[in-house]
């Protein structure tokens, strides 16, 4: 059985604490990949010795040491030094089950455009979750149906549950983009999906995902940032639908996140730092992509949004609106 080239590509910023078992759990993949390309991106702590100690010792590791400019960027620097057929990302405060390349490509020769493997995550307060995954495989047909499946599933996004093939990242000049630091990955899956023709899931949940209190999905964001994000989602979105014909899809799965986001953001008071003015004027362009796209499947009754929404455009006491706003969102949220 022909066993394809693996390039594994690991952004790296002071992750000491647990660099050490990402790596570890690496090198003992019972699958001979064919390179682990460590991008040291500026680290202030001592992950960039680490990562030279392991490369000392393994002449498949590969570092590189830049200044810092955040996992995108670092991770597109691996992309321009990986030399695999396949491409892999890792988060280096996670780690991997010595099976999970070997299971990723499981026993047939057919080399598919993506591979997709479930995943075990680690809360905050010590327990575990795995969510059920199907298994698929989609040699030459429509893969629209397995990407609709995985984004309501939400397993889509993530990078680091997936192989790439090296190729069609280099035909189509696919990038992470270094603008934004939320949802980067899935931008990119966005844009890479569109190109393939098949596509593989493997149930099977060999990568450990951590979530820690201090993640960088759950810092503060100015709010713009996020409709900025969602812009470009919708726009990836609606062509990736177009090019596999995902009718039900359309951009509702992103906006209906994103929306979701902002509107929490209201809940947890981090809003409150805003002048009234631009809380409602963060309010008001989530409330255009309500009316804007009709299938978004939002969970709150119409009839009370559109009573906002013209609320938001005829009155003349932000102030008032504004602790409505608050009030209506808590309620929501507690329901």
């Amino acid at each position: 059985m022909y066993q394809p080239t693996i390039s594994i590509i690991i952004p790296v910023y002071n992750a000491e604490q647990y660099l050490n078992r990402c790596i570890d759990s690496v090198l003992s993949q019972s699958y001979q990949f064919k390179e682990l390309i460590l991008v040291d991106d500026g680290s202030q702590d001592k992950s960039g010795a680490i990562c030279d100690t392991y490369a000392m010792n393994d002449n498949r590791i590969k570092v590189f040491h830049n200044s810092n400019k955040g996992a995108s960027a670092a991770r597109n620097y691996g992309l321009n030094k990986a030399t695999g057929e396949y491409i892999s990302f890792l988060d280096s405060d996670d780690w991997i089950e010595p099976d999970y390349y070997k299971d990723f490509l499981g026993n047939e020769d057919f080399m598919y455009d993506i591979y997709f493997q479930n995943y075990v995550c680690h809360k905050k307060d010590g327990s575990t979750e795995i969510k059920p995954l199907k298994s698929l495989s989609i040699k030459n047909g429509n893969v629209g149906e397995a990407i609709l499946y995985l984004m309501k599933e939400v397993k889509f996004g993530w990078s680091w549950i997936k192989l790439f093939r090296h190729a069609i990242i280099s035909e189509f000049a696919i990038k992470f983009d270094e603008s934004i630091s939320l949802r980067e990955d899935e931008l990119f899956a966005l844009q890479y999906c569109a190109h393939i023709k098949s596509l593989c899931i493997r149930p099977k949940a060999n990568y450990h995902y951590y979530i820690y209190g201090n993640s960088l999905t759950r810092r503060f964001r100015d709010p713009i940032e996020y409709i900025r994000i969602s812009n470009l989602l919708v726009q990836e979105s609606s062509y990736l639908s177009n090019v596999h014909g995902i009718q039900e899809y359309e951009e509702s799965y992103h906006l209906r996140n994103l929306f979701l986001s902002v509107l929490g953001l209201y809940v947890n008071g981090v809003l409150e730092q805003y002048g009234i003015q631009k809380r409602l004027w963060v309010i008001q362009e989530f409330l255009q992509y309500y009316f804007t796209h009709k299938d978004l499947n939002i969970p709150y009754k119409s009839k009370k949004a559109k009573y906002l929404y013209l609320l938001l455009w005829n009155s003349r006491s932000p102030r008032l609106i504004d602790l409505i706003l608050q009030k209506w969102f808590s309620t929501s949220y507690k329901n």
